[in-house]
């Protein structure tokens, strides 16, 4: 993330994620199945696998977000995937 958006509030948290590895939260895989989805995410050196029952882009994102948002707020990882 940008330094100076950093910088304009230290008492923020910022958390990054996307499909790049620099990213806090990287998502490496995604595969689409016929009914499914598996998710392979990498968070804190862990490697999280996630099967999502459904396989289209938007119900992927959204589900992401709600990843995401777990985890930041210090879900356990087992505590998301059920």
């Amino acid at each position: 993330m940008d330094e100076e958006i950093k910088s304009l509030n230290t008492e923020t948290k910022y958390i990054s994620w996307g499909f790049e590895s620099k990213a806090d939260i990287s998502v490496r895989i995604v595969k689409k199945l016929l009914n499914s989805s598996l998710i392979e995410i990498g968070y804190k050196g862990e490697d999280i696998i996630f099967e999502l029952p459904f396989n289209n882009s938007a119900s992927i994102e959204n589900a992401l977000h709600c990843i995401v948002l777990m985890l930041t707020l210090g879900y356990e990882t087992d505590k998301i995937r059920n």
